[in-house]
């Protein structure tokens, strides 16, 4: 796997919810994009081939996560579905797209891409929350 390339359909990709987790359910402030994505969604591949087999699941997510701020849920998405989310002739995609360096290296790192900055995507970040709502949703405890 190359940085850029295409994650595998049947694999999922965590995001942090943060504030968009309201009343037991995830909403599409949890698909904001943030000052760092740059027009796209940054997630961790959950089956990450580059961190060892018993860390490539859910619970290897959310024992590798370095967030500072938890408790806080993670939404857990298949790639399929995501890439399945079309509006407005705007397709999702999610990509390979590892960062940094020894200790600060985020070797799952991937892009949800395919944002582009204007009002469609406070629709795919509301058909993304639909998605998350009928995926797992798992807890990431305090440190």
């Amino acid at each position: 796997m190359n940085k850029g390339d295409q994650l595998p359909e049947e694999h999922h990709v965590s995001r942090a919810c943060g504030r968009g987790y309201v009343n037991n359910k995830v909403t599409s402030a949890a698909f904001s994009p943030r000052p760092q994505d740059e027009n796209c969604l940054s997630v961790d591949w959950v089956e990450c081939e580059f961190v060892e087999p018993d860390l490539r699941n859910v619970e290897g997510v959310v024992k590798r996560c370095r967030l500072p701020v938890r408790p806080q849920k993670l939404s857990i998405l298949n790639n399929s579905q995501i890439r399945e989310l079309y509006i407005q002739d705007i397709s999702l995609d999610v990509i390979y797209y590892p960062f940094g360096t020894g200790r600060n290296s985020n070797l799952c790192h991937s892009r949800i891409t395919g944002m582009c900055g204007n009002i469609v995507d406070q629709d795919l970040q509301q058909e993304l929350a639909d998605l998350a709502n009928r995926s797992p949703i798992v807890d990431l405890p305090k440190k």
